[in-house]
């Protein structure tokens, strides 16, 4: 590549002619890892073959093939205990039907678990079935079904696409679905979508110009209206229902947008521009903000291969009552290694100039030696094995040790710890209550001293790639009798968190250790369908000042997803939990509680009403939807009644998150994102955040909960004032307790979609369309109709 990294390949003897494309049998990666792949005399391949991972394994996938070339079967960790085989089938036409896999279905002779996709004599989906069948369903059984009927409707007009009354004609598409609630679309003859109506019976008009673009949407309460550009692009779109929203939009000469203003209710949300270089490249943004939006910039510097090198964010963040903090400045460098991995994330450019003094940022640019590096309280150095998985994640972060003050004369004599107050130190921490003894000549007998500690996490994987074990190791410090501190270099690391997977890759269990009980533990089982039958919680809370108190607390919680025309589509309609208490040998049983939740109808179900009962009280959440389902407002009446607004942008994003509890003293949470040309650039608030180290995120999950002066205030577990928050860093996201990037999922394909354009829209990227492929036992794109299945 442009930065001098070498890959090598091996091509297949005999490939690569008349046009075809070459076939790579084996790859050498910058980094050394090395790839295999095996393939039949028809070119298909048969064995994948991929670099060792920090375990010194190699995951092997195999595939298998009918006479037509079609993969029939597939299995990944092939030869491991966690080994998956994927089986597909295909109707006279080499479309795919039938999709089942071994461990839903572990006798072959009874496959009663099966997801299938019917189409008719123009290739178009006329039925979907999921996962959901049970053993006594029968040979080829499934869960939730999902048709789709084609009416041609012959008198049908376009008149804005026309300029006339002339009927042109087009097809009236009906979804059923599992609950027998239907859905419409009316698309014309070249596949403009004329009318729709959603599950809920909101109706939905869309208008077109000469040259086939959306001019108005209107229904459902409110109305849109679009402006186009000569060269095609979107130049505005005006949204009106329960206020007016308007978007303006400018370009360069090549396309890129550099121009995004958004005002909502005569108030100026956004107002941003970028600008870009000659390769596309945004090299930065601004926006001027308004309204309740401080501003915010961003300039980024990229490497040779297109690699962030080093962004630089100019920002206000927030203080607890929604007041703008003053402006902040974060510089922040970035590293990759050979396979243009990330190794140094948020670090900074160090060197030493010609003073001997330390330098950093631009004044390092040019020196001899400079490098960028991680130091106390930014950046994080990453390592990877040849697999491309995370195996360690290192900071230097701020710890303190309290030590003996050697300056301390007691009030009552010179006795070294304060005579009858005398306290044992352990390891220089001072125990119990050191700051109790009463204060003399040279301050208090212990001093807390800060000192930089090295905090490594190691990670590793079971054989099919999945995160099982996070272990923590960190620097200590003791007293070295001078009023300091020696600090000892961290050891081996020690297991701090554990995780289970089934061999779907689907989380089963996480395990945060503790003491007798974990500190966290979340159990999860699943239903045929693989929705959240049920999960037991166990979570450590602090009961008093500061988590000086704990108790560890059980809920049990069912799920019930409804069925018949009750049933939600996978959403949970009612749950029933059972909690208790440790009493440090046994649980002790809590007053139980049970949920009910309302929907409302739109694409899908949307939450309306979330009503939970326990010891005769129940407390209501009410969520407030504009006529698209969009969420404008949720109303908690619990013990601490408060009122959440959003703001949404013309796509339906947030970019303004506000809540108010009529209690001023204290101040409320507030958020705010920054996004541009449908990416999220930044955003700032006033209620911290969870993207720390593992440790940390640990003790934000056990932090008080529901005590008289601490943990019933209205911010982030319970705290009475907030945490200024700024995030504006690109392409790290941390493993915590909270997420470890374990999450998966399904997709229903939409007319027109590509692997390209969903990946584009669920990870912003749509180069990783062949994630996508792997997943679903694709070579390419799916070409699939609209209602097909894809697996995220």
């Amino acid at each position: 590549d442009a930065n001098g990294n070498t890959t090598t390949r091996t091509l297949l003897a005999g490939t690569g002619h008349g046009g075809g494309e070459a076939l790579v049998a084996r790859q050498w990666n910058a980094d050394g890892g090395t790839i295999e792949h095996g393939y039949d005399v028809f070119g298909d391949l048969r064995k994948l073959t991929d670099p060792l991972d920090a375990q010194q394994r190699r995951r092997v996938t195999r595939m298998t093939y009918d006479g037509m070339g079609r993969l029939t079967a597939q299995t990944r960790a092939q030869g491991t205990t966690l080994a998956l085989t994927d089986h597909y089938g295909y109707d006279i036409l080499g479309q795919r039907i039938t999709h089942w896999n071994d461990f839903l279905n572990p006798d072959p002779a009874n496959v009663y678990n099966v997801e299938r996709t019917d189409y008719d004599a123009m290739g178009r989906v006329t039925r979907t079935q999921g996962w959901g069948g049970n053993p006594g369903s029968g040979s080829g059984a499934g869960g939730d079904v999902t048709t789709f009927t084609y009416t041609w409707q012959a008198g049908l007009q376009n008149t804005g696409l026309t300029g006339n009354t002339t009927a042109i004609g087009g097809w009236l598409k009906t979804t059923t679905h599992a609950n027998t609630r239907t859905s419409s679309e009316t698309t014309d003859l070249y596949g403009h979508v004329i009318a729709s109506e959603d599950m809920g019976g909101f109706d939905q008009a869309f208008t077109y110009d000469r040259a086939g673009r959306v001019t108005g949407r209107s229904g459902a309460g409110d109305q849109i209206v679009y402006g186009w550009l000569n060269t095609g692009l979107a130049g505005s779109v005006t949204s009106v229902g329960g206020g007016t929203t308007l978007a303006t939009y400018g370009y360069d000469a090549n396309g890129n947008r550099t121009a995004e203003k958004t005002v909502i209710g005569g108030v100026t949300r956004q107002n941003a521009t970028a600008v870009y270089d000659a390769l596309g490249r945004m090299t930065s943004w601004a926006d001027a903000g308004g309204g309740a939006t401080p501003s915010a910039s961003i300039a980024w510097e990229y490497d040779a291969v297109g690699n962030i090198r080093r962004t630089l964010a100019s920002y206000r963040t927030l203080d607890r009552d929604n007041s703008w903090n003053d402006p902040s400045t974060s510089e922040q460098w970035y590293r990759f290694d050979t396979m243009n991995r990330m190794v140094t994330a948020e670090g900074k450019l160090t060197a030493v100039d010609a003073n001997g003094d330390v330098v950093t940022g631009d004044a390092a640019r040019g020196l001899a030696g400079a490098a960028i590096v991680r130091g106390q309280g930014f950046g994080i150095d990453l390592l990877y094995d040849q697999a491309g998985r995370r195996v360690q994640a290192t900071r230097t972060i701020r710890r303190t040790q309290f030590v003996v003050n050697p300056a301390y004369i007691p009030p009552d004599g010179p006795t070294p710890y304060g005579g009858a107050a005398d306290v044992a130190l352990s390891g220089g921490v001072a125990a119990p209550e050191p700051l109790m003894i009463p204060p003399g000549t040279g301050g208090t007998p212990y001093i807390n001293v800060a000192y930089a500690a090295e905090n490594r996490e190691e990670y590793a994987y079971d054989a099919a790639g999945n995160l099982i074990e996070v272990a923590i190791a960190e620097s200590s410090a003791e007293d070295n009798g001078d009023g300091g501190v020696i600090v000892t270099p961290p050891g081996a690391a020690g297991t701090t968190a554990t995780f289970g997977f089934d061999k779907m890759g689907r989380q089963l269990r996480q395990t945060d250790l503790g003491g007798a009980q974990p500190k966290y533990e979340r159990v999860i089982a699943y239903n045929a369908k693989g929705q959240v039958a049920s999960e037991t919680v166990i979570s450590l809370q602090a009961v008093a000042a500061e988590g000086v108190q704990t108790d560890t607390f059980r809920s049990i919680t069912t799920n019930n997803y409804g069925s018949g025309s009750g049933y939600a589509l996978g959403a949970v309609v009612t749950s029933s939990t059972t909690n208790a208490k440790w009493s440090g040998s046994a649980w002790q049983s809590e007053a139980s509680s049970s949920t009910s939740n309302t929907y409302h109808w739109y694409a899908g179900a949307e939450l309306y009403r979330t009503s939970i009962s326990r010891d005769g009280q129940t407390q209501v959440s009410t969520y407030n939807r504009d006529g698209a389902g969009v969420l404008e407002s949720v109303a908690i009446a619990d013990g601490r009644p408060r009122t959440i607004a959003f703001a949404n942008d013309v796509d339906g994003l947030a970019i303004a998150r506000d809540e108010s509890d009529n209690d001023p003293g204290h101040g409320d949470p507030h958020e705010r994102w920054y996004r541009f040309a449908g990416r999220e650039l930044g955003a700032i608030g006033n209620n911290g955040t969870t993207d720390v180290d593992y440790k940390a995120s640990l003790g934000l999950r056990t932090r008080a909960y529901g005590t008289t002066w601490y943990g019933s205030g209205a911010f982030r577990s319970g705290q009475f004032s907030g945490l200024a928050h700024g995030d504006f860093a690109d392409g790290y996201d941390a493993i915590t307790s909270y997420e470890q990037g374990s999450e998966g999922g399904g997709y229903v394909v939409r007319g027109g979609e590509t692997l390209a354009s969903i990946a584009a829209m669920q990870w912003g990227d749509a180069s990783l369309w062949y994630k996508l492929a792997e997943a679903n036992g694709l070579a390419g794109d799916p070409g699939s109709g609209s209602g097909a299945g894809a697996q995220l």
